[in-house]
Order: C-alpha cells, then structure tokens, then sequence
C-alpha cells in the first residue's frame, strides 16, 4: 500500500522530496517546535496530498472511488513509524521509501 500511495504522488508535481522531513509541529511561544500539540504536518500527510491532487487533476476516477482510495491510504498521515524520523537511515522511512522509488 505504501509503494502504491508513493508512486501515485511521484506523478505529481507538487511533490517536493527535500520537504519531506517527518512530523511538524505548531512552534511554542520560544520559537521551538511544541511536541505536545497534534502533528499540523508531515510526510504522510504531504505523500496523501499529492495523491489526492494527481487524481483529481487527472480524472482517472468517479469521485466516489476516490474517497474509497484515500481512505485506504489515510494509515500514511498518522502512522507514527512511517512518519517518524528513522535514527539509522537519518530520516523517516516514507522519505527513505520515496527517494528509492
């Protein structure tokens, strides 16, 4: 399922692969990251848009088929290992997964 979800996003533009760099949180009143707030970003949910935008933009299916699909790859957008950075890779294995395919 992840391969399928990234070679759909590879087919969009919009993808950025230096921007994949896991979770982002909302910043504190310091400036810094608040790691007690819910994730406003990361690379699922970046990986998920994109997919979202390809298929739209190419009309490849009924919109209810569509919902159908995102809703099988939602698991990217919350999966705290998939999203998290990998401390032997260097970075999070979605971003790892992307750059091999």
């Amino acid at each position: 399922m992840v391969n399928s979800a990234i070679l759909l996003a590879l087919n969009e533009d919009g993808i950025d692969i230096p921007k994949l760099r896991g979770n982002k949180y909302p910043k504190g009143k310091d400036g810094k990251e608040d790691l007690t707030k819910p994730v406003i970003s990361s690379d699922g949910m970046r990986i998920l848009k994109s997919v979202k935008d390809y298929i739209t933009a190419e009309g490849i299916m009924p919109e209810d088929k569509v919902s159908i699909l995102i809703n099988k790859f939602s698991f990217l957008e919350t999966n705290v290992y998939l999203n998290g950075k990998n401390e032997m890779l260097g970075i999070t294995p979605l971003h790892y997964f992307i750059r091999k395919l």
